[in-house]
């Protein structure tokens, strides 16, 4: 009688064993056990692929063909913005934007006007461009000095192109009085 029972015992000890195995072996298969790396893992790819399935919009305008809205699947540069607007008009002033520039989702990309220096009246010089000048050019206007100018060129570098000429008082430092008189000056 003993034998009995222990047999049935051992048998539902080999059962329970077995059931346990192959949950465990389930439990693990599906991914219910992660370390931390692996949850790092995944987290990064899920990160990747929101980031290559973001649509990038800009606006395109000026002195470009075709002016308008354009989507981009990945983030481009400048240069591939411009060639889908159907490249830069006659009096397109190539040289004042940086086209290896990085583009922004929801920016405004606008393409100033050739200034001809043969047309100055008066000797009268050239605007200066806030997307394009150099801190040196930035100096020259009246109110700007070094830390200023570099402020612009940060401003420019962190939040892309300036896409209006009264953006520039969004700089700390540079309040209307300033503003007021460089307006004339300068140009996006």
């Amino acid at each position: 009688m003993k034998t009995i029972i222990w047999k049935k015992k051992g048998i539902l000890i080999f059962i329970l064993f077995f059931f346990s195995a192959v949950a465990y072996v389930i439990y693990y298969q599906q991914g219910g056990y992660s370390s931390g790396s692996d949850t790092n893992h995944q987290v990064d790819n899920a990160q990747t692929v929101q980031k290559s399935n973001a649509e990038y919009v800009v606006y395109a305008c000026g002195e470009v063909r075709k002016p308008g809205v354009y989507r981009f699947q990945n983030q481009v540069r400048l240069d591939e913005v411009i060639k889908k607007a159907g490249g830069f008009t006659q009096k397109a002033d190539s040289s004042a934007i940086n086209l290896a520039e990085r583009i922004q989702d929801g920016q405004k990309v606008s393409i100033p006007v050739r200034c001809d220096d043969s047309n100055d009246k008066g000797g009268k010089s050239k605007k200066i461009n806030l997307n394009s000048a150099s801190k040196e050019e930035l100096m020259k206007l009246a109110g700007v000095g070094e830390s200023k100018a570099e402020a612009i060129i940060t401003y420019r570098r962190e939040k892309g192109s300036f896409s209006r000429v009264d953006d520039l008082m969004k700089i700390s430092g540079i309040k209307k009085g300033v503003f007021d008189k460089i307006k004339d000056l300068i140009s996006v």
